[in-house]
């Protein structure tokens, strides 16, 4: 069930709730409830499963080679040509090493939500997926969002980033 669907099913669904409370209809309240519902349930199992997409797809193959040390081979298997073009492979692996010293090893890593948004200066769509990454025995975490583009095949590429409570000023998500 496509987006649009299902938004227009919540709208309907919210229409017969309003008109069954207005004219006093018990029965158009409930099914107007029943719709609204249903819609809502929808769209949250297609967050489940986009979510579930994105992480065997993208984020647990990215982390996965991260946290085994193969920086590189992540860099180039899932990150855009013009993430490459602002961050190159050096700093990047500078930067994660700095991390790994000061916090440890990244153990583990969740997705905890993602947002669609468009960006304002190009006009594209940009998918944003937060992340939750765990480093050392200590559990230190940082929140991270990657910005992800789709690349010529269809595929998730990281395009860009933000690190919500890190100072200290490592400069790449690695």
């Amino acid at each position: 069930m496509s987006t649009i669907q299902i938004v227009l099913i919540i709208i309907v669904g919210i229409l017969l709730l309003v008109l069954g409370i207005y004219k006093g209809y018990g029965l158009l309240i409930l099914l107007g409830l029943a719709v609204a519902i249903f819609g809502l349930y929808q769209s949250y199992q297609k967050t489940v499963a986009f979510e579930e997409e994105i992480n065997q797809k993208l984020v647990t193959p990215y982390f996965t080679l991260i946290s085994e040390g193969k920086i590189e081979e992540a860099y180039e298997k899932f990150t855009t040509k013009a993430y490459k073009a602002k961050y190159a492979l050096a700093d990047y692996q500078a930067n994660y090493q700095r991390l790994q010293t000061e916090k440890g090893k990244l153990n583990r890593w969740k997705i905890f939500g993602k947002e669609e948004s468009t960006n304002i200066i190009d006009g594209s769509s940009l998918l944003r997926v937060k992340v939750d990454c765990y480093f050392g025995e200590s559990n230190y975490f940082i929140n991270i969002v990657l910005d992800l583009k789709t690349d010529a095949q269809g595929n998730y590429k990281v395009d860009g980033f933000f690190m919500k409570n890190l100072s200290g000023g490592y400069p790449g998500p690695w």
